[in-house]
């Protein structure tokens, strides 16, 4: 016993530098390496959801994009500059279904809020809010902004390649830079300052009092699942979120 408390402490020196370089290493590894592709659960219990209107319109309904979003993990691809943001970075996650952009994904909440769903087969739908304080801590009546816009998927004759669920962050990024600068058909609906606006461009132009019909509601009242996509990207954003300096 006496020879091995003897030999404990004349190790302990040694043992202390060793735990001491390898906390430093981690703390070093921590703060100036990327976060590494890695899963952000989404495994909850589904909340319960209205019944979905039907998709007159023929466009992704915010219905179908918040049922895409909320099935399976989330992969992690990065966090950077995304086209027409040209302050605040986005963080880019995907599943098995669609690519979810948190635009605006900063570590410190920001009063507005920004998220892009973009689906291969179904096109783009974005949910936008901008409220008298931190979006994930106030209900729906503080939001002075809210809309949804839909858009189909780029057609073969554009410039804009087709969006593919392999894409890494750059690729996402490239692909965005395309698609904003086409200028795309699309469908809104939204509340700004208690005044109600909405609308529908080129060929969707007849198309909206049915996509007025199906996101009337969400905008007035959005269901559980719109809340729980809310939570989910505020904790992930004080994982891989940026602020500017």
């Amino acid at each position: 016993m006496t020879k091995m408390t003897a030999l404990s402490r004349t190790s302990w020196p040694v043992f202390f530098l060793l735990v001491a370089c390898a906390t430093t290493s981690k703390q070093t590894a921590t703060t100036i390496s990327p976060p590494t592709p890695s899963s952000a659960s989404t495994a909850v219990e589904q909340p319960e959801q209205a019944p979905a209107p039907l998709q007159a319109s023929g466009l992704y309904t915010v219905h179908e994009a918040l049922k895409d979003v909320l099935v399976g993990d989330w992969t992690y691809l990065g966090t950077g500059p995304w086209p027409g943001n040209n302050r605040l970075h986005a963080c880019v996650y995907h599943n098995g279904n669609v690519f979810i952009v948190d635009v605006y994904c900063t570590i410190t909440e920001s009063h507005a809020f920004r998220v892009d769903i973009l689906s291969p087969s179904r096109g783009r739908l974005r949910i936008y809010a901008e409220a008298n304080g931190p979006i994930s801590s106030v209900s729906r009546d503080a939001y002075f902004i809210f809309s949804v816009e839909s858009e189909p998927p780029p057609p073969a004759n554009t410039l804009v390649l087709p969006l593919s669920l392999s894409m890494s962050l750059a690729d996402m990024q490239r692909y965005e830079s395309s698609r904003y600068d086409a200028y795309l058909p699309a469908c809104y609906l939204g509340i700004r300052h208690g005044e109600v606006r909405g609308g529908c461009l080129d060929k969707y132009a007849d198309a909206k009092e049915s996509f007025r019909a199906e996101h009337q509601r969400f905008i007035d009242e959005p269901d559980a699942t719109y809340f729980q996509l809310l939570k989910i990207l505020r904790k992930q954003a004080l994982r891989f979120g940026y602020d500017p300096r």
